[in-house]
């Protein structure tokens, strides 16, 4: 099974599942939190690996099936609440764009991404 390559989609919205990450100990190593301890934030996982693409990490998608993730509605982050999600997302958004100096156009495009895909799930549950 060929690999995807990490591009908008994978700023846009968090497919990975933290189950399915390796991550080199000396890249650990080097990081102060490998999660951001911010109580505000509840998203740890996407928000560490974007940060990380942003930093200019090596990200890579290997080919074949390395891990077996199960999906359970109970398990699952509930997204029923709109406004909190959106707020989770803002807030992660701009903590890394200040960061990663990212340009206010980059910040607003990837910004109104995030909004029309959790709008369109956010319908869809509806």
């Amino acid at each position: 099974m060929p690999s995807k390559p990490l591009g908008r989609r994978f700023q846009v919205k968090n497919h990975v599942p933290t189950s399915s990450i390796v991550i080199r100990r000396g890249y650990a190593a080097t990081l102060e939190h490998v999660f951001d301890p911010d109580p505000l934030m509840r998203i740890e996982d996407y928000h560490f690996l974007l940060n990380a693409y942003f930093g200019g990490a090596r990200l890579r998608n290997r080919p074949g099936i390395d891990a077996f993730y199960r999906y359970h509605v109970v398990s699952r982050v509930q997204r029923r609440d709109l406004g909190e999600s959106l707020r989770r997302q803002y807030y992660n958004l701009a903590k890394l764009a200040l960061r990663h100096k990212l340009s206010l156009p980059r910040f607003y495009v990837l910004s109104g991404a995030v909004t029309l895909r959790l709008l369109r799930s956010w319908t869809r549950q509806r």
